[in-house]
């Protein structure tokens, strides 16, 4: 039986796209390696992983699947792209498909929780969008990351969605 952990981080706070990082823990703010994540899924008798973005930027997602792209034991990478409305949606895909390692990309994580916004998932154009990304050859899947207050909204997108 494979074992796959299912949300796991990387990251280089090096690359500057972070903002969240200054206000964490001392212990989070340094770079966390694949090679490092390796020895720790080793440990556990993880055979694989699925890489989640830590930034709400074009670049992280970039930096991820370059990063599946040479390390065949990252089963996917959920990733953040701009929820602008769908056809800026599936062209910001199509790019991110025809890089290096985009054929690893499997999911969509707008991290609700730091957006001032509480209805935002409720904006037209973010349905839209979303409902885009469910609807590709290859969807995507939703990870929401919320705070107790989002759950009515996540609930409201879901019934609207």
């Amino acid at each position: 039986m494979q074992r796959i952990d299912a949300h796991l981080h990387v990251w280089d706070p090096a690359r500057g796209d972070y903002g969240w990082l200054a206000g964490a823990p001392s212990a989070l703010q340094r770079a966390f390696s694949i090679e490092e994540a390796l020895e720790v899924l080793d440990e556990s008798a993880m055979q694989h992983a699925v890489l989640v973005q830590a930034a709400p930027t074009l670049a992280e997602t970039e930096y991820l699947l370059a990063i599946a792209a040479r390390c065949k034991r990252v089963a996917g990478v959920v990733g953040w792209l701009p929820l602008t409305g769908a056809g800026d949606t599936r062209r910001e895909l199509a790019m991110l498909r025809g890089k290096v390692g985009g054929v690893a990309l499997i999911g969509v994580r707008p991290m609700l929780q730091d957006l001032s916004e509480d209805a935002y998932l409720l904006r037209d154009e973010v349905v839209d969008s979303l409902s885009a990304l469910a609807h590709e050859a290859q969807p995507l899947v939703f990870d929401a990351l919320v705070l107790p207050k989002h759950l009515r909204v996540l609930r409201a997108f879901m019934d609207r969605a």
